[in-house]
């Protein structure tokens, strides 16, 4: 909870692994600050925020999200820290007093103690983690209101890829003085920042001077914010021996999935990665289980079902650009960027290429793209681009909650199905054994292509 917004954040937590994926972001607006000449919270603040609760309250029910334990942590401050997007923004932008507000700023620094700490202590890197930080470092990447439309070939916005997430302080500034020659409700403002619109020089303006009194030159944005850091530190308290730095070239696929994805994509690319999980370990499981019936070709092991995964957060990434040949776009976003660090060169390329074929044309069995690569590994990415294509489809027709879906073996052959709001097992899909084979096939192969990936 914030002065300016309280959010809600849902995740699918795996606590054998670490990872964490982000199933829904709910932010609801308070603005604590609003509507208040003086240090105190208003009447009408409060009231936002309490409804704000409720809808949360309502949302975690839908979910059947069990309630939070109540935590004995003080209540929420009555009063408005002096330093504040709202704050700045009603006492000095709204009167266009900006060298006022630096001057407020650098006072409240001075006094914070905050300067002779940083000077004893001392730092090698400055990390930034705010949704207005983000703001400011996508509005520097992309030269704020630039026409993307307009970028030709996708050139110049391919070499913005290949940077990492950072910004000097040179070009804070130069981001700044746009802003402050803007008009107030500046329409282009509005569609580039949104709900930060009316704020952002506020925050803006406030982060050059803290840079600035602090002497930092440079400034690392994180993908995450606070609300990432709470989980990870209420799994640590839950499970057992959870590992802090495990699987740290995840975050890089999420932090390349958050870059690209609006929240609504990034929630089905998150659903997208559970339906394919579910496949992919209720394949494997049928697989071991099974002796003298058809057996996959190869073995599927742990780094398959994460390339798999990564995959499926990554398919619509080039949506960015446009529907018309995204699944392309996300290719060359995946293999150019130099992003996900800690894969080699041949892990990112099977990457890119899951995410390429998850529509249109079937990749051949001669495809150039997979030169280099061993027959086994062949083999396994044909299984897993079946896997991810049908994740896709199931994912754009059908409203899953991927908790609730399973793969499972019974008498009439393979079941994938989900829970209703009852609680009661409801069926997806069904499929035989030979018509698993024959769906892989209608999905995956051309139908002149012989070769299987089920064994005799």
């Amino acid at each position: 909870m914030g002065t300016n917004s309280f959010k809600l954040l849902i995740v699918q937590a795996d606590p054998g692994t670490g990872r964490f994926l982000a199933l829904d972001r709910l932010k609801s607006p308070v603005l604590l600050g609003r509507d208040s000449p003086s240090a105190s919270i208003c009447a009408s603040s409060q009231l936002r925020a309490a409804e704000a609760l409720r809808h949360f309250q309502q949302i975690l029910h839908l979910r059947r999200v069990p309630p939070p334990t109540p935590a004995s942590s003080p209540p929420p401050p009555s009063a408005k820290p002096p330093t504040r997007h709202v704050t700045l923004t009603q006492q000095f932008v709204n009167n266009n007093e900006i060298e006022a507000m630096r001057h407020h700023i650098r006072g409240v620094l001075k006094e914070s103690g905050l300067i002779e700490k940083v000077t004893e202590y001392g730092f090698d890197t400055a990390i930034g983690s705010s949704g207005t930080i983000r703001a400011i470092e996508k509005a520097v990447l992309f030269g704020y209101k630039r026409d993307l439309a307009n970028l030709g070939d996708g050139e110049e916005l391919f070499a913005g890829y290949r940077r990492d997430w950072r910004f000097s302080r040179e070009e804070l500034g130069g981001l700044v003085e746009k802003l402050c020659g803007e008009e107030e409700r500046d329409s282009r403002r509005e569609g580039f920042f949104k709900m930060r619109s009316e704020f952002i020089v506020a925050g803006a303006v406030l982060l050059e001077e803290i840079l600035g009194t602090l002497g930092v030159e440079e400034l690392e944005v994180s993908g995450y914010a606070l609300g990432e850091g709470v989980i990870a530190e209420k799994l640590a308290e839950v499970f057992d021996g959870y590992d802090w730095s495990a699987n740290a070239r995840w975050r890089f696929v999420v932090r390349l999935a958050t870059r690209f994805n609006n929240k609504k994509r990034m929630k089905a690319a998150a659903i997208c990665a559970g339906i394919a999980k579910e496949i992919f370990v209720g394949l494997r499981k049928l697989n071991e289980e099974s002796y003298d019936q058809k057996k996959l070709i190869v073995s599927l092991d742990d780094k398959d079902l994460e390339y798999l995964e990564a995959a499926c957060l990554l398919h619509s990434i080039g949506l960015f650009m446009g529907k018309k040949g995204y699944h392309k776009q996300s290719y060359h976003i995946i293999t150019n960027g130099n992003q996900l660090q800690g894969y080699d060169t041949k892990e990112v390329k099977l990457i890119a290429l899951l995410a390429r074929h998850h529509r249109k044309k079937f990749p051949k069995d001669d495809l150039v793209a997979l030169e280099g690569f061993t027959r086994e590994e062949k083999q396994k990415f044909r299984i897993l681009c079946v896997i991810v294509r049908l994740s896709a489809v199931i994912e754009q027709y059908r409203s899953l909650i991927i908790q609730d879906i399973e793969l499972s073996n019974s008498l009439e052959g393979y079941k994938l199905v989900r829970l209703n709001s009852g609680g009661m097992p409801q069926l997806v899909l069904l499929f035989s054994r030979q018509s698993l084979k024959t769906l892989i096939r209608m999905i995956y192969f051309n139908q002149k292509d012989n070769q299987e990936i089920l064994s005799p």
